[in-house]
């Protein structure tokens, strides 16, 4: 397969982009105000209020699909390009990681100073099973590996599956292009053949579950897409 040079930056997916984060947004003041209206104490008739916040605010969250197929998009337009190297491989997930890592930190160690302070723990005795051990707990929540609790921000559920992205990705950056295409086609089999099967399962769990997650197959609809327009 040929691969022609391609624009650095593509204007409509940073618009796409900016579209998924607003939806994601939108869904989540859905959500508070649904628990609001939804709360023991709320005022009388405050459920009736629902269906004035329901239709199409309740599916913002579809922001996060389409972010996921972006990421899929972006991770084979912008390494289309390169030739199969160890370093390039190193140099791409090194680019992620500092992409990721030091805000998700940030923000963790607030939230996790709040919960401390808040409920005696550094995160929610109510998202979180009672018998869960503290460190790994946080190791796993910092790293974003994947465990039976969602981390201690729960919304880093999603980064969870971008890094194992990332990661399938860069093993694949030691082969050529059109091989990695094939693989993410085999990959993509391999999930849709899960899902026939019933063994795909939501939350993942641990990094057989992440494989053959749903969500996963949004990230290779974007690579593949980004496989034709390179072309």
């Amino acid at each position: 397969m040929s691969v022609a040079s391609h624009p650095a930056r593509l204007l409509s997916v940073q618009v796409l982009r900016g579209i998924a984060a607003f939806m994601v947004v939108v869904f989540h003041i859905y959500e508070l105000q649904r628990l609001a209206l939804t709360a023991p104490g709320a005022p009388a008739g405050a459920a009736s209020d629902l269906a004035l916040i329901s239709g199409p605010w309740m599916r913002g969250y579809a922001g996060v699909d389409m972010f996921f197929v972006i990421s899929g998009f972006i991770m084979v337009y912008i390494t289309a390009n390169i030739a199969p190297n160890w370093r390039q491989s190193v140099k791409f997930l090194r680019n992620r990681a500092v992409r990721i890592y030091p805000l998700w930190w940030v923000f963790c160690a607030i939230l996790s100073v709040y919960y401390m302070m808040s409920f005696g723990v550094p995160y929610s005795s109510d998202a979180v099973a009672a018998d869960t051990q503290t460190l790994p707990y946080l190791i796993k929540s910092a790293f974003l590996i994947p465990q039976s609790d969602y981390p201690v921000l729960g919304v880093g559920w999603t980064l969870i599956h971008e890094v194992f992205f990332y990661i399938i990705f860069a093993v694949l950056l030691l082969t050529a292009f059109k091989f990695r295409i094939l693989a993410l086609m085999l990959w993509a089999g391999l999930v849709i053949a899960a899902a026939v099967l019933s063994w795909a399962r939501t939350p993942a769990t641990d990094f057989a579950s992440l494989s053959i997650s749903l969500f996963t197959l949004e990230f290779i609809a974007g690579a593949l897409a980004a496989a034709l327009v390179v072309r």
